[in-house]
């Protein structure tokens, strides 16, 4: 799998792929995750850093835990992971490695 579609916290293929400003993408779960655990701290800014570059991005102020909701879904990354789905659900043909 492309480095494209991994998370760059869980390391897997994204879920619920959210954009970050600095263009990254991460799991909406992960980005929920990794805003509690910065809110946690006593030090926090009310930023966040991505996890690939470092950018301090600001946390949304909300009442709720949706703060994944806050950032675009990355609609490139869902259009293409469905059609990776598609294509390693698909049968190969073993005789001439021909998709069916």
């Amino acid at each position: 799998m492309s480095q494209h579609f991994r998370c760059p916290i869980h390391l897997g293929k994204l879920r619920d792929p959210r954009r970050l400003p600095c263009e990254h993408t991460l799991c909406g779960e992960c980005l929920k995750s990794l805003i509690k655990s910065v809110l946690k701290r006593t030090d926090n800014s009310g930023k966040f850093e991505c996890p690939e570059c470092r950018a301090k991005h600001h946390i949304p102020m909300t009442k709720t835990e949706d703060w994944g909701d806050w950032f675009p879904v990355d609609a490139f990354c869902v259009i293409q992971l469905k059609t990776l789905a598609r294509f390693q659900d698909s049968q190969v043909c073993e005789v001439g490695n021909a998709k069916l």
